[in-house]
Order: structure tokens, then C-alpha cells, then sequence
């Protein structure tokens, strides 16, 4: 009986984390999922359960290892705990090597520009930075150009009017006038005043067609 309590918490500890994400204030390390966080190609199935898929495993490894303390079938337990954590962390690393090599490949055929490391972005901040790397990345020549633009740069972006806001149009003239292919930018991003969260935005050629 008591191992069936037990169990039934784990139901309840993801219902827990679904309206506590769902809530407009939400802790990333309240969910039990983004224990994981830090290894990353222990956890790639992620992309086909979310992060609840992976605070289900932990709770129910963790419910295998209390009885194999607890049980007196502690064989049958074990061998549960060591299935359940090698068969999707098997998976895992295979998947992890895969993608690694694919996106490899691409990355070789990309030309990166960033100024996160230059000195200028922790001077200049707002329409300043932004003008800055307006001129700086006029005359590049590189193929399959990629830009990635400070944090710093553009704050508090409303995600359904985006495409009206003057920043659409400064990351157009960055596309179209010089040729860039993909654009990134990490910001604040809100629909409402309810509701705001960091976020991060991308933006390619393709895309503005």
C-alpha cells in the first residue's frame, strides 16, 4: 500500500509542474526535468517528450530505487532501474552524435559574424549598437553569411507586432542590403503585460519572401 502511495505522487508532481509552467510566473528549477540541463546528450528524447518527459523519468527511476532499497524483490527492481535509465540514454548519445555530425556539416558551409566579444558592446547599447553593426557589416564578403547580435541591442519586443516594429525593418536592411542569410538576437519578448519571458529570435532570408 505504501508503495502505491508512493507512486500515485508522481502523477501528481507532474500535474504540479504543468499549471506551475503554464502560470505567468514560472521557475525553470522548479521542474525536475531541467535536472539535465547541464547533460545534454543524456536527455535528446526531450525533443519527442518535452521536459515533463524527463521529470517522469526521474520520479520514476527514483521510485524503482526506493524499492530496491525497500522490496524484497530487489533483482527484479534493479534490473528496471538499469533498463530504464541505459535504453533512453542508449538512444540518447546516438542521437546526440548524429545531430552533431549533421550540423557540423552545415555549420563548415556558414560564415559566423558576432560582436559579443568586441569591446564596442559593452559601450554602446540600443540604436547605437545597432547602427554600429548596420555599418560594420556593409561591405563583408563571405559566403552563406550568419549574424549574431548582442542581447544588449533590442529590449522588450512585442512578438504580434513584431513585423510592424522598426527593429523588423533594421534586420530587413541587414538581409537584403548586406546579404545576410540568417540573423539572431537574444531579447525580452511579451504579449501582454501579464506576460513576459526572455526569449530569443531568429530571422532568415528566406522568411522576409
Amino acid at each position: 500500500m505504501k508503495q502505491f502511495k508512493l507512486f500515485f505522487f508522481i502523477p501528481i508532481w507532474l500535474l504540479y509542474e504543468v499549471f506551475h509552467n503554464l502560470s505567468s510566473i514560472s521557475f525553470p528549477w522548479l521542474t525536475l526535468g531541467n535536472l539535465f540541463s547541464t547533460n545534454v546528450n543524456l536527455v535528446q528524447w526531450y525533443n519527442y517528450t518535452g521536459v515533463l518527459g524527463g521529470s517522469l523519468w526521474f520520479l520514476t527511476i527514483c521510485y524503482f530505487l526506493y524499492c530496491v532499497i525497500n522490496h524484497k524483490k530487489r533483482r527484479y527492481y534493479l534490473i528496471s532501474v538499469l533498463l530504464l535509465f541505459l535504453l533512453p540514454s542508449i538512444f540518447s548519445i546516438n542521437y546526440f552524435i548524429v545531430k552533431k555530425s549533421e550540423n557540423d556539416r552545415t555549420l563548415r558551409d556558414k560564415t559566423f559574424i558576432t560582436f559579443n566579444n568586441e569591446k564596442v558592446s559593452d559601450s554602446l547599447y540600443g540604436k547605437d549598437l545597432a547602427f554600429y553593426i548596420l555599418k560594420k557589416t556593409r561591405n563583408l564578403k563571405a559566403k552563406n553569411k550568419v549574424l549574431i547580435i548582442p542581447e544588449t541591442t533590442f529590449k522588450g519586443l512585442n512578438i504580434d507586432k513584431f513585423q510592424h516594429h522598426l527593429i523588423y525593418k533594421f534586420l530587413e536592411k541587414i538581409i537584403t542590403e548586406n546579404g545576410f542569410e540568417e540573423v539572431y538576437f537574444g531579447t525580452s519578448l511579451y504579449k501582454s503585460k501579464q506576460y513576459i519571458a526572455n526569449g530569443s529570435v531568429f530571422i532568415t532570408k528566406k522568411k522576409l519572401h
